[in-house]
């Protein structure tokens, strides 16, 4: 029996997403290897004894490459032909590049992935291609900082390796060398993500003017197809994090030549760069009306509601369509899976999905639906539970989110957006109200 195993974060990760996207392969069965689950192992095992045939948990909090040869090992013992190992988690994404190219699954090679994620090297990168006008600098010690100060213009920092838009914000005239020092540390002891933020110095880029979209695309056999665009219509900038809120696909003003075009943009990226296999999640602004600046790019499928967007808006799964292409030897037919996305042209829906973020440092007394009267909801999920209390971390906290789908003539007006704002409320402990979203 041909296998896949699935690595999850923590018990999490799109297992339920997993789960459906494999379901067209009939003579495939799923397996799930996890980080230390947070429910705890037997609760997170009697969860999903249904859906996996076999499930392992180490007693770390992150994974390793030894975790994964194991499981791997143990179900080859077992009789089982693994294919490929698949992750949303960016922490695993160069762990996936180092086992699929030992099974002999098509994939980037952990290098690759591990040039991507550093984001100072991505953007001198991109310059010397000649496909990015954005200058960029390291924040090694208090002196970088200070001569950043004299600098023309404004600056975004960031930590060269990110996630979760932690420690991502404009440079302001409050901001101290301790402060990113306290940022760092915090990175540090934030349980869930260390892995990723734990070791990262910040860099500086210039501000990136410009209305903010993400790109969804898939690549096989050296070309690639971007699946959906989403329009990021309301972000967030916070005192040392931008948040965001709300998300449309389509975008709300892009002809279907600039959609055109900033495809082949997208294409001419990712041949110089040679992303040839994979899942991508690509986020970029476009400076006026015919320039486009990459910010970065995630070897790994959006978060949020991105995937089930993606699906409603193109008819495509993102995560069924990865697991196609990895399973798929045939160098040749992967390029023609790719070709024959890039020739359909039908758009099923429209789409809109907002999170909820709950606030750093708070406890959550009740999470509740607030305004009854709008329209429900296609997909609704609550994250956090009575009780919990949010770790004091500048980044992302997902407490709720919703995604509504229309046909796809619909135009989406002010007044929803303003009102979906309200669907969901976050209280937290003494009576305070969330006002963030």
């Amino acid at each position: 029996m041909k296998i896949l195993l699935i690595l999850s974060h923590r018990g999490k990760s799109f297992l339920s997403e997993w789960t459906k996207a494999v379901k067209t392969e009939s003579d495939m069965s799923l397996a799930v290897l996890s980080s230390a689950p947070t429910e705890g192992e037997l609760e997170f095992k009697n969860q999903w004894s249904s859906h996996f045939a076999r499930i392992f948990c180490s007693q770390s909090i992150h994974l390793d490459l030894e975790n994964i040869r194991s499981a791997v090992k143990d179900l080859q013992a077992a009789g089982y032909d693994v294919r490929a190992v698949l992750s949303v988690w960016e922490g695993h994404r160069a762990l996936l590049a180092e086992i699929n190219h030992s099974l002999g699954a098509p994939d980037i090679s952990s290098r690759v992935v591990d040039f991507v994620k550093d984001k100072y090297e991505l953007r001198r990168s991109l310059n010397q291609l000649g496909l990015s006008a954005i200058e960029t600098c390291r924040l090694s010690h208090a002196g970088d900082l200070e001569k950043l100060r004299l600098q023309e213009g404004r600056w975004f920092l960031k930590p060269r390796v990110g996630l979760a838009s932690f420690g991502a914000f404009e440079l302001d005239s409050k901001l101290r060398w301790y402060d990113l020092l306290h940022l760092q540390q915090q990175a540090k002891n934030d349980e869930d993500y260390s892995e990723i933020l734990g070791n990262s110095e910040f860099i500086a880029e210039q501000y990136i003017e410009g209305r903010e979209y993400s790109f969804e695309v898939v690549a096989g056999a050296g070309d690639c197809e971007v699946i959906a665009i989403h329009e990021k219509v309301e972000l967030q900038a916070l005192s040392r994090t931008t948040l965001e809120n709300a998300c449309v696909s389509p975008p709300l003003d892009l002809s279907d030549k600039e959609v055109s075009d900033c495809k082949g943009w997208i294409r001419k990226i990712f041949k110089a760069l040679r992303l040839d296999e994979g899942a991508y999640h690509v986020e970029a602004r476009r400076k006026g009306f015919d320039t486009w600046e990459i910010i970065e790019i995630n070897c790994r499928p959006g978060g949020a509601y991105i995937c089930e967007s993606a699906a409603l808006v193109s008819g495509i799964s993102l995560l069924r369509s990865w697991i196609q292409l990895v399973l798929e030897p045939n160098r040749r037919k992967r390029k023609a899976i790719i070709s024959g996305y890039r020739q359909r042209r039908e758009r099923v829906a429209t789409t809109f999905f907002r999170v909820f973020f709950a606030e750093p440092g708070k406890k959550i007394e009740k999470i509740e639906i607030e305004d009854k009267n709008i329209q429900d909801p296609l997909l609704k999920k609550v994250f956090l539970k009575e009780g919990i209390e949010i770790p004091p971390s500048e980044r992302e906290v997902f407490a709720a989110q919703a995604l509504w789908a229309f046909p796809a003539t619909y135009s989406l007006t002010d007044e929803f957006r303003r009102r979906s704002s309200d669907y969901f409320k976050i209280y937290y402990g003494g009576g305070s109200l969330c006002e963030r979203n």
